[in-house]
């Protein structure tokens, strides 16, 4: 697996090229805080887009059941596994981690 920094300047390039190929796949969500340990937010729940705005510095993760806001993302990690998962990693201001980790194949419309 190879991990790649992505650049604060290249962010909204990067999603508005990749959020297409990522939508409709099963991902899960997990934050770990210095304060609060690791916490599972969403597993195997369908993606529907990803989205950095870099006026307010916040990336908005929006899942088939919630919307998951990252303020202030200080780095972003990418990493794509030989199976076609893509690993996303990000850490705040605070020091909080978030870890998204999108499948490979999209789930079926319902």
């Amino acid at each position: 697996m190879v991990t790649t920094r992505i650049a604060e300047q290249n962010w909204p390039r990067y999603f508005d090229a990749n959020a297409p190929l990522f939508r409709g796949r099963p991902s899960s969500i997990e934050v770990i805080a210095p304060d609060l340990g690791a916490q599972r937010v969403a597993d195997g729940v369908v993606l529907l887009g990803i989205s950095y705005d870099p006026r307010e510095r916040q990336l908005d993760v929006l899942l088939e059941v919630l919307d998951h806001r990252i303020e202030k993302p200080q780095e972003l990690h990418v990493a794509r596994a030989p199976d076609g998962v893509v690993t996303i990693e990000t850490i705040d201001g605070d020091g909080r981690k978030t870890i998204l980790r999108i499948g490979t194949h999209a789930v079926p419309h319902r």
